[in-house]
Parts: C-alpha cells; sequence; structure tokens
C-alpha cells in the first residue's frame, strides 16, 4: 500500500478557498446575498491554459420557515472589468452541485479581493 496521502474531492465552497462576505447593499434580497471572487483554469480546444475570474454568491430566500433555500449564482468570466461574448452565468441549489460545476471545470483555485 502506498504512503501517497489522496487528495479529498472538495464538497464545500469553503474547502475550494472561497470565504464569503456579506452584501449589505443587496435591497432587493430578502435575506441576504453573500459572494467572493476566485480565479480558477481551464483549457480551451488547443491545451491551452485559459484563467477565468468567477464570482459566486448566494442568496438566500425565506418565503416562510418551510420554504428556506440557497440559490447559487456562478458567473464566469474571462475579464473580470469588461464582458465578454464566453462570459456566462448559471445557477445551482445546492452547494455540492455548485461546487461539483467548479471542480469539474476548473482547476488551480486562487482567492482574489475585488470590490
Amino acid at each position: 500500500m502506498s504512503n501517497e496521502t489522496i487528495q479529498k474531492r472538495p464538497t464545500t465552497l469553503a474547502e475550494l478557498g472561497m470565504k464569503f462576505t456579506q452584501d449589505e447593499m443587496c435591497h432587493e434580497c430578502q435575506s441576504g446575498r453573500c459572494h467572493n471572487w476566485s480565479t480558477g483554469k481551464s483549457k480551451d480546444c488547443n491545451g491551452n491554459e485559459i484563467e477565468w475570474f468567477i464570482h459566486v454568491s448566494v442568496e438566500s430566500t425565506f418565503c416562510d420557515p418551510e420554504c428556506k433555500y440557497q440559490k447559487f449564482i456562478i458567473s464566469v468570466q474571462l475579464n473580470n472589468t469588461t464582458d465578454s461574448k464566453e462570459d456566462y452565468e448559471l445557477e445551482a441549489f445546492t452547494e455540492i452541485d455548485c461546487v461539483n460545476f467548479l471542480v469539474n471545470n476548473f482547476h488551480g483555485f486562487r482567492c482574489s479581493e475585488f470590490s
């Protein structure tokens, strides 16, 4: 048996290094929104690495105690200050789905500081 440590696949956004900050300016969010920026890499069809800016926000909504849910919004951009036709956004309704999408499509995550 090998003594090598098998790297555990992340199951939470915190394990990807994302530390979320509450967005106090989100007036349309019923129960709050928090967000974090990161960068991750993928490969294009020629095998060249592309660095992406990844913004994940978590929106908590409560219509009543039984109807609580969180929505994870993943925005992926080539440049964090300008729009590009390659940019896209998607939603996930569980943290593990959000993490699986990020891990399956990107590597080399690094926390970023953006306002």
